[in-house]
């Protein structure tokens, strides 16, 4: 499976989990948000940045994940309340039964995200494709 994330680091560490929270999980724990897609991963950036400026230039990362690799899929549709989603993802995280979750978008029906816990051992097994740097669109910040 191909996952697609945006991100400066180009590591799978989720280490930008212990300094905060985010839909799927509180602040203080090791996990990394991925996308089915490309275009995904841009709505999903975007929409913590707005539309007032233009952000930096993205990195792109491509990440390959074995397809035996178990997931564990959220049952419903996206909760309104953070506060549900977060405890559904910490209580994911702490089991450590599944390195993916797949998770509907919040910001895109019919989508999803998929959400690594990189502490398990078999998410060393995900690997990092590719990476490149893209200028944002201007025309989306008009």
């Amino acid at each position: 499976m191909k996952l697609w994330r945006i991100s400066d680091y180009l590591d799978l560490g989720g280490e930008g989990g212990l300094h905060v929270d985010g839909r799927w999980n509180s602040v203080g724990r090791l996990i990394v948000y991925t996308a089915e897609s490309s275009a995904l991963a841009m709505l999903e950036v975007l929409v913590r940045y707005g539309r007032k400026q233009l952000p930096p230039p993205f990195q792109l990362l491509e990440i390959d994940v074995p397809g035996d690799l178990t997931v564990t899929p959220f049952e419903g549709e996206t909760p309104v309340d953070v506060a549900v989603s977060q405890r559904w993802g910490d209580e994911w995280l702490a089991a450590g039964r599944t390195t993916l979750a797949k998770v509907p978008s919040a910001v895109a029906p019919e989508s999803f995200n998929f959400l690594i816990n990189p502490l398990r051992a078999e998410a060393a097994r995900i690997t990092l494709k590719a990476h490149a740097h893209y200028p944002w669109d201007a025309r989306l910040f008009r």
